[in-house]
């Protein structure tokens, strides 16, 4: 295990940099060669190997040399806490030469034709989660590695953000675009998972190669976990915002700071200047967290209570040429409803986490309201604020009996935060729905066949790991963890086999020892090799 310095850390800067624009530039001081013999692994399995998809770090052991390099772990022990997670899924996203060089082509274009064997897309779009959706945060609870193993020059493609747009509700408002002219090889770009970006067109003759990885947050923060010498917030002097967000900036800094309400020295950031509210494509945010617009929580709740019965918590699907629905959620307009790529909540839901715990009673109001959506949206908010009292997560964890799939997944979320208050009845709830076979939840939702059910599995995980991790780990989540270890779905199995790891008995070290060694791979075997 490397040990880290204050320099491998982030600093006040960096860390109010990527509030603002939602990613920052890591260079790793690692080898050249290194990189180069990724590079040339991944040249090699492209062209005479299948797809390895979440495979592909296990193709590539050395990978991990390089996200455990210190300037990386630093990084995102920064932004994600000492104890983050590498999410099972990652990809390979290759861009081909295109057969005809492009003129003319401004960086904000959206959808401009790739090469013809492209993994990557180039239109503007926000990542969907994995396998299914979960809420779209405000908050940094989930992180993008964008890794360029080889130099690439803006000809090749690098990939193209939109600073800021994390905040968006869709990705529509395109400007300001982050289009690096060169990006030097070893480069990892961490993003605020919900950052609006695309790819571009390889206009050269060599294919280019950019990795994802996805990280996630396993506890709230208590405590800055940067190299933090001054609490106080300013605008970062390399902000690629053109607007003034201070209100959403402060509150997200507050809150890596392991504050929720903000500092009282500080408060005064939260009133809005006149010129900024007026600005169309800001106000949205500046509602959500200005004290000069905000409405009582008891008006907000009331507008949440204005869509109860719409339906929201289904999904609105596209309609083939036969006027059949297909598994693909029609998101023309980025209708704020259900859909399976991510979740945006309504606005109050946002803005009620955001008001704290005077939030708390009508949360609580909300959640016993029997409206799905509803349930939805205060669960999502709950979590967001995490300080709740016990009364509140034993209304949450009843939401785990309830009908709808939709509403236990994002109960399961709301709950993760805060494993700490379970008593013996609450982790018997989560026993329970790990454990329940619904055939009304096993109906395949995407394309790729995953269902309600296996999404359900996966948030109950990312509880467990959650508890896995704390200080004083629950004694019942061992042998459920196990379980989960036999689960079809390769995400919650590999989730739970980290929390096994991180709970460290005798027993939960030996299952995951045993599950990761029955999935070893021989990296000497190559695909075109020879059987032995």
């Amino acid at each position: 295990m490397v040990t880290l310095s204050p320099s491998d850390l982030l600093t006040d800067e960096q860390v109010r940099s990527f509030i603002v624009n939602g990613l920052i530039v890591i260079k790793p001081n690692l080898d050249k060669s290194i990189h180069d013999t990724i590079h040339s692994e991944l040249t090699y399995a492209c062209q005479n190997e299948t797809w390895h998809g979440n495979n592909l770090a296990s193709r590539i052991p050395l990978f991990h040399q390089v996200l455990r390099s210190p300037k990386i772990d630093g990084a995102l022990i920064s932004l994600a806490g000492p104890n983050y997670y590498l999410h099972p899924h990652r990809a390979l996203h290759r861009s081909t030469p295109v057969e005809e060089i492009l003129q003319n082509l401004e960086p904000e274009t959206d959808g401009p034709k790739m090469g013809a064997h492209s993994t990557a897309g180039s239109g503007w779009h926000q990542d969907a989660q994995s396998p299914l959706a979960r809420a779209r945060h405000h908050l940094p609870k989930y992180l993008i590695g964008f890794y360029f193993p080889h130099d690439t020059p803006r000809a090749m493609g690098p990939t193209r953000l939109i600073p800021g747009s994390q905040l968006d509700s869709s990705p529509n408002n395109i400007k300001d675009v982050f289009f690096p002219e060169f990006v030097e090889a070893g480069t990892f770009m961490i993003v605020h998972f919900d950052m609006v970006h695309a790819g571009y067109p390889n206009q050269t003759a060599l294919d280019r190669h950019m990795v994802k990885f996805v990280f996630t947050r396993t506890e709230a923060p208590a405590s800055p976990t940067w190299h933090c010498q001054d609490t106080a917030w300013k605008i970062p002097k390399n902000s690629l915002v053109s607007e003034d967000l201070t209100p959403a900036w402060l509150y997200t800094w507050n809150w890596l700071l392991g504050e929720h309400r903000p500092r009282n020295k500080d408060s005064h950031l939260f009133e809005t200047s006149e010129e900024a509210a007026a600005s169309a494509s800001s106000n949205r945010i500046i509602n959500i967290y200005s004290k000069k617009h905000s409405k009582s929580t008891k008006t907000i709740t009331n507008r949440l209570l204005e869509k109860k019965g719409l339906e929201k918590h289904q999904r609105t699907l596209v309609i083939n040429k036969d006027r059949k629905p297909l598994p693909i959620d029609d998101i023309s307009g980025y209708p704020i409803r259900w859909n399976e790529r991510a979740i945006v909540m309504e606005d109050e839901a946002y803005q009620l986490a955001a008001a704290g715990q005077d939030a708390i009673e009508p949360l609580m109001l909300l959640l016993s309201s029997l409206d799905p959506w509803l349930q939805i949206n205060a669960a999502f908010a709950l979590g967001e604020i995490n300080d709740y009292p016990k009364e509140t997560l034993f209304l949450l964890i009843s939401l785990l009996d309830s009908p709808h799939q939709q509403v236990v997944r994002q109960a399961l979320d709301a709950l993760a935060f805060n494993t700490a208050q379970f008593d013996k009845a609450s982790w018997e709830a989560v026993e329970h729905i790990i454990k329940k076979e619904k055939p009304e939840w096993q109906t395949p939702l995407v394309q790729r066949g995953w269902n309600g059910q296996d999404q359900i599995r996966l948030n109950a995980a990312f509880l467990l790991l959650n508890a896995a991790t704390s200080s004083d780990p629950s004694p019942e989540i061992e042998d459920l963890m196990i379980h989960l270890l036999g689960d079809t779905n390769g995400y919650a199995a590999a989730v739970v086999s980290e929390g096994l790891i991180r709970l460290g008995s005798s027993i939960s070290t030996a299952a995951a020892i045993e599950y990761l060694t029955d999935r070893r791979w021989d990296e000497s075997i190559r695909g075109t090799g020879k059987a032995f």
